[in-house]
């Protein structure tokens, strides 16, 4: 089951952006309204996997929402994937998100774990005397630039581009306009208090 939990009369882009991806692909979803008295509770079902993906306009719902849900027992076959924002919501304690098989979309990644990560970290801080930061797009700009050069050696050909980026993925698609648009993304999930790719 695909459930859309949002609020009646909710205008979020990323709401819309949903709907008409699931139309498109012609998959099956139901709306979920939240009235304040948690009736997506009554909606999970230990028994039948489900995806929740929530869409709230204000903060204090997401919180309140989200800790209603966390503190309850696990929820075994669900998966809530959550606007990528919501993990900069300081009251929104990580606990609860923890608790409820989060998953969110995001256009970047660094595991830390990956032996191009380390060297990049390695060769930046010996350049640079600081670490890199995602937020100062440290990974993502020296992504980009290095794949735009070997795109440039290439002639544009980007199917000879032998290039590992060390935060992003590249899949470029043309746009209405002529022009070419990055789609690549990361699934992630929070998984003991830890962000990775999905299983």
């Amino acid at each position: 089951d695909i459930l859309i939990w949002t609020e009646r009369g909710a205008d979020i882009p990323s709401l819309r952006a949903c709907e008409r991806y699931f139309t498109k692909l012609d998959i099956p979803y139901e709306f979920v309204l939240d009235d304040g008295k948690n009736n997506i509770k009554k909606r999970l079902n230990p028994a039948v996997h489900q995806v929740v993906f929530p869409f709230f306009q204000q903060q204090t719902t997401v919180i309140a929402n989200m800790r209603n849900l966390g503190v309850e027992e696990d929820f075994p076959n669900t998966v809530f994937v959550i606007p990528e924002e919501w993990l900069d919501i300081e009251a929104l304690e990580v606990e609860y998100l923890n608790k409820l098989n989060v998953h969110f979309f995001s256009d970047y990644f660094v595991s830390e774990e990956n032996d191009n990560t380390l060297v990049f970290i390695s060769n930046f801080v010996e350049r640079y005397n600081t670490p890199p930061d995602l937020k100062r797009f440290s990974f993502q700009g020296y992504d980009i630039t290095k794949y735009f050069v070997e795109l440039m050696l290439h002639d544009f050909d980007a199917s000879k581009v032998r290039f590992s980026p060390v935060a992003m993925k590249f899949n470029f698609q043309k746009t209405e306009n002529g022009g070419y648009e990055n789609h690549g993304m990361f699934l992630l999930q929070l998984k003991d208090y830890k962000v990775q790719v999905a299983d």
